[in-house]
């Protein structure tokens, strides 16, 4: 059957029996495979190590000094988290995810302003906007002013800020395919250093037994390949490796020197 759709057009509205891919690589990228990404992984690393030891002052306003004392959030933002650790982990749900949510559990102050914020994972707090926004936690509506939400990379009209992985998965996915095809090409050894063949007629597990002794040989450095048409092989030798100070021993002159090129020294 001819489909008059492109191959990402059926996948995107999962028609047929063609498993959906999340990627021209046919690699799925989510948060927790983009992180197997060394480049993804040292990005996200480097910028929330970096912002999240940055020194914080806090400001009046109307005042150009900062206050003696940091506000409780950010002197112990979490019960189980210092200050350092609370910014690193928010500041990578930001980058991966878009945004950051908390649970408020402790406010102080005047203006009951959050105290004490315990970070939740994204994948438990759902959110809906029809006429008001609802917020969910783990399925469960609970009262937006206990919800803390920072986002970024926003966009008019919509509550949540955009996903950077989801935006760049073709990317992502494209490095994902060429690492895993790239372990599995040496991993295999699909590169022999040498071929050994015979003009008798040896049978499979004797040839298996060839290349056996010849990684013993070798100490398993050298990998050997077996190749022929049936049963047929031809014995081939593999020169040892050069010392890196061999040199091409000169040729010796003689009557014939000026049409050979020697060079008599």
């Amino acid at each position: 059957m001819r489909w008059p759709w492109q191959r990402h057009d059926r996948d995107l509205f999962q028609i047929g029996s063609i498993v959906p891919a999340s990627t021209y690589a046919a690699v799925p990228v989510n948060p927790q495979t983009a992180l197997q990404h060394s480049a993804v992984w040292a990005c996200v690393d480097l910028i929330s190590s970096a912002i999240s030891t940055l020194p914080l002052y806090a400001y009046r306003k109307g005042e150009l000094e900062p206050l003696a004392d940091l506000p409780p959030l950010l002197r112990q933002p979490s019960g189980t988290m210092d200050l350092v650790d609370f910014l690193y982990a928010a500041l990578q749900s930001l980058l991966v995810r878009g945004n950051a949510y908390g649970l408020i559990v402790d406010r102080a102050g005047a203006g009951l302003l959050p105290s004490q914020v315990e970070l939740l994972a994204p994948d438990r707090v759902q959110v809906e906007a029809n006429s008001r926004i609802i917020w969910r936690l783990d399925g469960q509506e609970v009262d937006p002013a206990s919800i803390w939400h920072m986002k970024t990379f926003t966009t008019p009209g919509s509550v949540v800020g955009l996903s950077p992985i989801a935006h760049a998965r073709q990317a992502i996915g494209l490095g994902l395919g060429a690492e895993k095809w790239a372990s599995k090409f040496f991993g295999e050894s699909a590169i022999p250093s040498g071929v050994l063949t015979s003009d008798q007629d040896i049978k499979p597990e004797r040839a298996e037994q060839l290349k056996a002794r010849w990684r013993e040989r070798h100490a398993g450095n050298r990998d050997i390949a077996v190749l022929g048409s049936g049963a047929k092989f031809q014995a081939v030798t593999i020169p040892p490796k050069r010392p890196s100070s061999w040199r091409r021993p000169r040729p010796t002159c003689g009557p014939s020197a000026a049409t050979t090129g020697c060079n008599p020294r």
